[in-house]
Parts: structure tokens; C-alpha cells; sequence
């Protein structure tokens, strides 16, 4: 086993003279601080009674600095913490609150039913730890008061005294829907505080949408008389029903029937909840109570669309040129509404500046800058939708204006990032809607707007800002006549390439998916294959596998934006070899598709197709001496490599051995030797690669691959590594051979194994701070 420094072990909750975050000279923090107390005041210095700092958030939680123990790095940290409904949240500094909270403890239930604990460590005055689960959770307050407090609102949210945001509080069910007198059996969800309603529990697409907001809702009981009083009916019997009564009086009433009494009390429980939150005046804005309308005056099948169509015409939801003069929502500091008013600039800047080749980097810049902001301050995502809608919604006058397709063009550019809060997405499904049309340019990116609304919902958020080339594809080109917008290429090692469609939200799975479909070969899981990009630093040749879940979108607009601040990480390991072919001015990602693991199951049914790609894969990393064999292995593999790569070897240019052995034999085997021994190992080469003379491709493809399987690292996944363990070997760079059942250690020059640890001694293996930990039985 490797050896740890005293840095990787937990410090224990009640050694709190070693807390870093108590050291009074610590001062990292922009405002509030821990309070600080010297533990021997002295006699002339009087003892000051601990101040609880702690304060009451803008939405009525409770928030302050604590010190939590980290999960990872097992070490304290002060975070400054705030209690959301049924989650504590946590952030560097209250500064920034309304950015992406940095972790988060759920309280709310498992799924397995657990609840979590919250528990007062007294024996150690400040500390406490709420136990969820397998996992339990160590916090520090600045004194014992403090801590009280912390527990008993930690205690209050578990045990429900505070009532959870209605976002959370998800019902569903089978119920029977009647309005009007016209009844049909919906699947029924209960979210963000609407009654969504479905055909079945399969189902994507929303039949109905009742937003609660304003509705009286009453418990009663129907009777129902099948026989309607004829002579020897069955008795009457009740109907377990709830009654929704809209706050529109012109709307009919929503009559909700369950098949049991137990089933009504929990929907009637939920929905009083449900309305008790939506109730709170949260929509402040003239803007956010007429998206409010619009979700309860939706029109009903073969009703009049009258009311809804006056509501989309109000003036306050349609477009002028001046822009907004307010924020549209309700933001929670003066910061966030000076950035909404940034963001309205932007897209005003956006739209009226002239959409050309010329000007199109400065579109990219605006856009980037929007999605940038609201990546980082989730409140602003309401904000940049209801301007968006606002920009769009334009009277039939105004549709022919050039900024209006240049809005919906900025629209499409937004969509796959990430989504809004529940009212105003289901406005944005109607707004397009409304707009959608094939006739002209504007309604056709409107179309794909909502293919595009569809895929996010399905596959989720990105994590950055999208790229330059993604922006301009879509800018400059019209998406919407393939439902695949962007493409790229996709390199193999026999030096061939397909180009491979994807969208804004296609995960690497998917498009890995597509390039096998396209190659001919086997899925992932069943040939090995994954998907890879290089390093932005293109003098490294470094390759990265990119994780399955990653958007491939994403994944070129962070190699764009490390391209463009030439940020290289190295760590002091030695680069692969550089090419001097390599084009350093390289502006766009290159994808390449090749063999991860190797496992002795794969090789049963490979097809030729994928020999193929393994063999040139195999002769690459021969050409680059970095794949571990003999020598007499390798006076076998170079002329079958040679002969894949040049053909026969009567029809190559006279010199052409000597490319061969600079290009395929292993440079560490040509290094030391008498000239004699160099003269008749280029002679063995030469006459074994004069011997394949008309062997066709194929068959000797699988000659290779069967003399490069001689070895038992062949196909073995290496890595360059510098031991860290306290020995003698500290420090020294070696090569990491993972294979099916053991890791290899390798010396760096000469490849020969020095230690192995089978996989089955392996007690576990994991990241410990910046580098990779084996421990071995």
C-alpha cells in the first residue's frame, strides 16, 4: 500500500484549536466573519460573550458562516450556509448567494424512506452533524448558541414544520378529470404548484396545465346512483372528489375524482400545500402575474382563445424598441438587477446591430456574454426568458424588421443551455406555438426552437457557454432543415474520417452511438471503442477520453476557450514525443474514435472493419514507442506494420527501410548495440517485409494482430506516472499498464515490468488529492 501524508487524514470534529477557519489571522472572507475568541483571554483582556452572525435570507431562511468538513479533501472549511425550504446550500461568501451553490445537504426523505438526522454534539460545545443516509456531515459553529439555533431550524425543516417550496412537492396518480361536464381518466402530476395532466404515465406532452395560483379548493362527496332510482337499484354510493375553483369567474369549474378515500385526503393534503405556497405573492412584476394568466386562461378544446390572445397582446408583454427600463422578474439583490438590466442591453445590441460575415464575432461575443451571466446567476434565467419572449412577441407590422429574426435566432442559441421555472416554460411552449410557421425564415427557426425545447427537456443543462462554432452555425445557416444542425470530423487510426451530424444537446454517448452506426461496428460496451479529443496544447498530442455523459458541444467550447487563454497543465510529466507535422495553429477540436479497453471477450467476434482499426492503432503506438514488447516481438511488427502502411515493399522509393525503422521499430531497441547487430536487424526486417509480397491487406492485418497478442500487455491502457510513495523509487517517472486483471508497473526507458498487483489483491484504488492511490492486500 502507498503510504499517506498527515494532510489526507480527517481532522476530528473536536479538535478545534487545529481549525484553520478559527485562526484569527485568517481574513479570506469579503464580510462576515466567525467570531473569534483567544482561549486564554489573560487577565487584563475581559471575555467578550459569543455573537450569534448568523442572519435571516431575503426569502425568510435562515443563513450564516459555518465550518463544514470536507468529503473529499478531508479538511474544514468555512462556507457561508443558507437554509432552503428542504435543503441546506452552502457558497464561499454570502456575496455569492444567487451564483451556483458550491454543495448542497438534502433533507427531505431518501427514496429508501430514510430521514435525516440532525444531532447536537455536546461534548464538544460548537460541533453538530446531520446523518443521511450512509453519509454524515460535520459542521462547526462560532459557538454553542449559535449551534442551538442551526439545530433546532435543521430539526424544524425534517421534521416539516416549515412547509417544503412547492417545487418539491411532486404527486401523481390516475384520477378521473371532469370540466364542463365532459370527463375523461388523466395520469395527474402534482408540480410547481400546477396539476400537470398526461394521456398516460408514459406520456411527454401535457394535455392540460391548471396553475393553482388564486384557486379555491374544496373537499366533497358526490353521490352516484347507477340505477337512478329505479326499483331494486344498487344503493347510492360516494365519490371521493375535489373541486378546483379558478380564480377567473368565467372559467368553469375542475372536478378531480379519485378511486379511494386514501387517495383524495393525500391529493387534498398536497394541493392545500401547493396552494398555500403558489398563493405567496413571489410574482411581483406586471410581467410575471400576466405569464400567471396566461397558464390559468389557457383555452380549453373547442373554447374561445379570445382571453388568451388578449393577454399576449398586452402591451407590457409585446415589443418596443426603447427595451426594458426594470428588470421583468423578481430578483433578489440590486447586483442581479443591474446585471438583468446588462443582459437586456445585450440583446438589444444583438438584434438591432446588422447580422453579417463581418459582424458575426461580435454576435458571438453578446451571446456568450448572456449565457455566461446566466450560467453563473441562476435567478437571471427567468429574467433572460421573459426578455426573450418579450423581444419575439411583435405585432404582424413588425415581424418583417431583420431584428426580429435575429432575436430568434439569439432563442435558438439559448434553448439547449438550460430551461426556466415551470410557468414561464410552459408560456414558451406556447409562445412558440403561436409563432412556428414553414413560411418564412423567422417561423422556420421558431420550429426549431421547439425541437430544440424537446431535446433539452430530455437530456439536460450544458455546463458552459456555447462555442464560436456552434454559434455560427447557426447564426449564419438556417438549422432548420436538419435536425442534426452542426457536424464535425471523426479521425480513425488508419488515417480515414467520417464526418459525424450531432445537436446542442447530443451527449458523447449518443454521438458515439452514431459513429459506430456509421463505421459499421459494434456498440461501445461490446468493442471498446470510445470517443476522444486532443489536448488544445496541440504540442502535447495528449488525447482525452471524453466521459459519456459530456455534451459534445460543451466539449468544444471549452477546448476553444483553453485554446484561446493557452491554459496547459503539465504537471511536471515528461510530453509525449511532438511531431514535427503538427499543425500548432489548429483552431477547432479534433475528435478521434479509438480502442479504450481491451478485454479478451472483445476479440471474439470483432469484424474486419475493427482489426483494421486495432492493427493501425497498435502500429501508431509502435511508431510512438509507447506500447510495451520485446525485442524479437518488434523484428515481427515492423515489416507487417510497413506493409499495412506502405505496401509491398518492390514498389516503395529506394531508402523507404530506413523510414521504416525510424517510423516502426521501437526507438529504445536502436539505442546502444554495435553497428553489426543494427546491420542484421534492419536485414531480418527487410527480408520478413520482402516475404509479404502480395499478401493482401486483410490477411495481414491479422498477422499483426496475432503477433502483437503474443504479449500479454498487448492492448494494455499506459500511462505516464512519478511514484509518490516514501521508498526508494520516489519521484522516479514509470510507465502504468492497466490490463484486464492486474496493474503493471513499467520502467520508463526500457518498458520492462517491474512490479505487478493483480486486480484481485487490489484492496481499492481511488484519487487522493492530486494523485492516483493503490492499496494492496
Amino acid at each position: 500500500s502507498m503510504a499517506s501524508s498527515e494532510g489526507d487524514y480527517a481532522i476530528p470534529p473536536d479538535a478545534l484549536s487545529l481549525h484553520p477557519s478559527l485562526d484569527p489571522s485568517d481574513s479570506s472572507e469579503p464580510e462576515h466573519k466567525l467570531f473569534k475568541t483567544s482561549p486564554d483571554p489573560g487577565p487584563s483582556a475581559p471575555v467578550k460573550p459569543p455573537v450569534d452572525t448568523s442572519q435571516v435570507a431575503h426569502n425568510g431562511s435562515k443563513a450564516g458562516y459555518l465550518s463544514k468538513l470536507g468529503g473529499r479533501v478531508r479538511a474544514w472549511k468555512k462556507r457561508w450556509f443558507v437554509l432552503q425550504h428542504d435543503t441546506l446550500v452552502y457558497y464561499k461568501s454570502p456575496n455569492d448567494v444567487g451564483k451556483k451553490p458550491q454543495g448542497q445537504v438534502p433533507l427531505s426523505a431518501l427514496e429508501s424512506g430514510e430521514v435525516a438526522k440532525v444531532t447536537r454534539d455536546y461534548q464538544t460545545n460548537c460541533t453538530f452533524h446531520i446523518l443521511l443516509g450512509k453519509r454524515t456531515f460535520y459542521f462547526i459553529a462560532e459557538s454553542q448558541a449559535v449551534a442551538d439555533n442551526w439545530v433546532q431550524a435543521i430539526a424544524d425543516v425534517i421534521n416539516g414544520s416549515q412547509p417544503p417550496k412547492y417545487k418539491h412537492d411532486v404527486t401523481d396518480g390516475w384520477l378521473k378529470r371532469t370540466i364542463g361536464g365532459n370527463s375523461c381518466r388523466v395520469w395527474a402530476r402534482l408540480n410547481g404548484g400546477a396539476i400537470e395532466c398526461y394521456e398516460d404515465k408514459l406520456s411527454k406532452t401535457t394535455q392540460m396545465l391548471l396553475s393553482l395560483r388564486g384557486c379555491g379548493i374544496e373537499d366533497v362527496q358526490l353521490k352516484v346512483n347507477p340505477g337512478h332510482n329505479r326499483p331494486n337499484s344498487p344503493p347510492p354510493a360516494f365519490e371521493h372528489v375535489i373541486v378546483i375553483r379558478p380564480i377567473n369567474d368565467g372559467e368553469p369549474d375542475v372536478f378531480l375524482s379519485f378511486d379511494s378515500e386514501v387517495e383524495k385526503a393525500t391529493w387534498f393534503r398536497a394541493l392545500k400545500t401547493s396552494l398555500r405556497t403558489s398563493s405567496d405573492p413571489t410574482a411581483t412584476t406586471e410581467v410575471e402575474r400576466l405569464l400567471v394568466r396566461l397558464v390559468q386562461s389557457e383555452p380549453k378544446q373547442g373554447s374561445s382563445q379570445q382571453a388568451h390572445t388578449s393577454i399576449w397582446r398586452n402591451p407590457v408583454l409585446c415589443y418596443n424598441k426603447q427595451g426594458p427600463t426594470r428588470p421583468l422578474t423578481t430578483l433578489s439583490s440590486e447586483a442581479l438587477q443591474t446585471e438583468a438590466m446588462k443582459i437586456a442591453k445585450s440583446i438589444q445590441l444583438f438584434t438591432n446591430v446588422a447580422l453579417d460575415v463581418a459582424s458575426a464575432d461580435y454576435h458571438v461575443t453578446l451571446v456568450q456574454r448572456i449565457a455566461h451571466s446566466c450560467l453563473t446567476h441562476l435567478e437571471l434565467r427567468n429574467e433572460l426568458y421573459a426578455q426573450l419572449i418579450k423581444v419575439t412577441n411583435r405585432r404582424d407590422s413588425e415581424v418583417g424588421d431583420p431584428s426580429y429574426l435575429q432575436a430568434w435566432k439569439l432563442f435558438s442559441l439559448i434553448l439547449p443551455l438550460f430551461l426556466p421555472g415551470s410557468s414561464i416554460l410552459w408560456c414558451l411552449a406556447a409562445h412558440f406555438k403561436r409563432h412556428s410557421s414553414t413560411k418564412n425564415e423567422a417561423g422556420q427557426y421558431v420550429i426549431y426552437c421547439q425541437r430544440t425545447l424537446e431535446r433539452t427537456k430530455a437530456l439536460g443543462e450544458r455546463m458552459v457557454s456555447p462555442s464560436k462554432t456552434e454559434c455560427l452555425s447557426v447564426l449564419l445557416k438556417n438549422p432548420y432543415h436538419h435536425s442534426l444542425p452542426f457536424s464535425v470530423p471523426v479521425h480513425f487510426a488508419d488515417t480515414s474520417y467520417q464526418v459525424v451530424s450531432f445537436d446542442g444537446s447530443t451527449t458523447a454517448s449518443e454521438f458515439a452511438t452514431r459513429v459506430c452506426t456509421q463505421m459499421a461496428v459494434r456498440n461501445q460496451s461490446m468493442a471498446g471503442f470510445a470517443l476522444y479529443v486532443d489536448d488544445p496544447d496541440v504540442t502535447l498530442q495528449i488525447d482525452h477520453c471524453i466521459e459519456a455523459s459530456v455534451k459534445i458541444c460543451d466539449v468544444i467550447s471549452i477546448w476553444e476557450t483553453v485554446a484561446r487563454l493557452g491554459a496547459v497543465t503539465t504537471k511536471g510529466i515528461p510530453p509525449t514525443p511532438q511531431d514535427s507535422a503538427t499543425d500548432t495553429n489548429r483552431q477547432t477540436a479534433r475528435f478521434t474514435f479509438k480502442r479504450r479497453l481491451t478485454f479478451q471477450s472483445y476479440a471474439r467476434l470483432e469484424s474486419d472493419k475493427e482489426k483494421k482499426l486495432i492493427a493501425y492503432q497498435l502500429a501508431d503506438n509502435l511508431a510512438h514507442d509507447v506500447i510495451p514488447m520485446t525485442r524479437e516481438l518488434s523484428i515481427e511488427a515492423t515489416p507487417l506494420a510497413a506493409k499495412f502502411y506502405l505496401g509491398d515493399q518492390s514498389r516503395t522509393a529506394p531508402g523507404s527501410l530506413d523510414h521504416v525503422m525510424k517510423m516502426f521499430h521501437p526507438h529504445r531497441f536502436q539505442e546502444g548495440g554495435s553497428k553489426h547487430q543494427h546491420k542484421l536487424i534492419r536485414e531480418r526486417i527487410n527480408d520478413r517485409w520482402v516475404a509479404l509480397e502480395g499478401t493482401t491487406p486483410l490477411e495481414c492485418t491479422k498477422i499483426f494482430l496475432n503477433v502483437m497478442r503474443k504479449y500479454p500487455l498487448c492492448g494494455a491502457a499506459l500511462f505516464l506516472a512519478k511514484v509518490e510513495t516514501s521508498s526508494k523509487q520516489k519521484g522516479e517517472v514509470v510507465w502504468l499498464a492497466v490490463t484486464e486483471g492486474a496493474f503493471h508497473v513499467l520502467n520508463y526507458k526500457s518498458m520492462e515490468v517491474k512490479e505487478i498487483y493483480r486486480l484481485a489483491d487490489v484492496v481499492t484504488f481511488g484519487g487522493c488529492q492530486d494523485n492516483l492511490m493503490l492499496v494492496i492486500d
